[in-house]
């Protein structure tokens, strides 16, 4: 790795202080930057499911248009610019799926639901590839559940399916499927992590949190829909770009922790990486946590600075994807890391807004 990192221009050990100094300073950005995503106009088909989600889901409309904002940072220069449109759509339906499945994982710790609907999104690959909408429907009629999440079941087919319409379209869809699916199952196995720990808080450990809990950003789910709509990008270099993507992930879900962790308090989901990290740190006690209040997480976890460390963290996660993007052709690893920086910005600036 040392000699690998020859050449590459790195954030020195006794600059990251000052550096993450400079990236707190986001946080003031804030009410000129609401204002900016409160203007996004969500476009049909988005529009129309996210007008059904709104009778009965729990996120407000911001979310929606901030997820389009902040999607629209992160596509690859090799993305031809006559399919930009109908991957952004891609990849905000595949936002929505995320944020459905989250709140089943998270807070309502529902691991059956998601084991059906695990089988019920998933299942059309090479053992039912003529199975109908219909008969997806009528199977989640055969499954026991209540009306909610008979509910959220159909809607999420809805969603995969209004997904599949947008992929589909795009031209290397054939060669990258296989990949594609495996990353959407990846993101939804998060929402099992999240039941998990949540419901069993003595598993909460960083090493864990770092493989699965990133895949709710849907970074690699992103470089998939990207690949699908390029041209001209060495197959060669596809494994690397994957990798900087995953660090992409981890930077993504390290910036969506410092915006969110405050509200995820409230509702006792502990799946972000601050908590282990505050486990680490000594801030929290993983036996004191259950009978702990929201003021006194809130408390103990502002006075370790467990932000700061967070965003040393994002530092690291920056450093190894110039290491890894010294040599790539298809993607600048510099301009690509200030793509990340501004996604930081976006979280940072709507803190308490997500």
């Amino acid at each position: 790795l040392t000699a690998s990192m020859a050449n590459v221009v790195m954030v020195p050990v006794e600059d990251v202080q000052s550096e993450v100094d400079r990236l707190l300073q986001y946080k003031s950005v804030g009410p000129k930057v609401l204002r900016t995503v409160a203007q996004i106009e969500i476009k049909s088909p988005f529009l129309e499911l996210v007008q059904e989600y709104e009778q009965w889901g729990r996120r407000k409309r911001f979310l929606w248009q901030w997820l389009d904002y902040g999607t629209r940072m992160m596509q690859l220069p090799s993305v031809r610019s006559d399919l930009s449109d109908d991957a952004l759509m891609a990849k905000n339906l595949a936002n929505m799926l995320n944020v459905v499945t989250d709140d089943i994982g998270d807070e309502d710790h529902n691991c059956d639901l998601l084991q059906a609907l695990m089988s019920i999104l998933f299942r059309d690959g090479n053992r039912t590839p003529d199975e109908t909408y219909e008969q997806r429907v009528a199977r989640i009629d055969r499954i026991p559940m209540n009306e909610r999440e008979r509910r959220e079941s159909k809607f999420c087919l809805d969603v995969l399916l209004a997904f599949k319409k947008f992929a589909g379209k795009l031209p290397n869809w054939s060669e990258m499927e296989r990949i594609l699916r495996y990353d959407m199952q990846q993101m939804i196995n998060e929402k099992f992590y999240s039941a998990m720990v949540n419901t069993s808080q003595w598993l909460l450990n960083s090493e864990e949190q770092a493989l699965y809990g990133p895949h709710t950003m849907n970074a690699m789910i992103f470089c998939s829909i990207d690949l699908m709509a390029s041209e001209h990008v060495n197959q060669d270099e596809i494994g690397t770009i994957r990798a900087i993507f995953w660090n992409a992930n981890l930077m993504a879900n390290t910036a969506n922790c410092i915006a969110t962790w405050k509200r995820e308090v409230k509702v006792r989901d502990f799946t972000s990486p601050i908590f282990p990290l505050a486990l680490e740190a000594g801030a929290l006690r993983k036996e004191e946590l259950d009978g702990m209040s929201v003021e006194d997480i809130i408390a103990a976890l502002e006075k370790h600075q467990i932000e700061r460390k967070l965003l040393e963290r994002w530092i690291g996660y920056a450093n190894k994807i110039r290491v890894l993007g010294k040599s790539l052709k298809s993607l600048n690893a510099e301009e690509f890391i200030r793509k990340n920086e501004e996604f930081l910005e976006l979280h940072l600036a709507c803190s308490g807004h997500i």
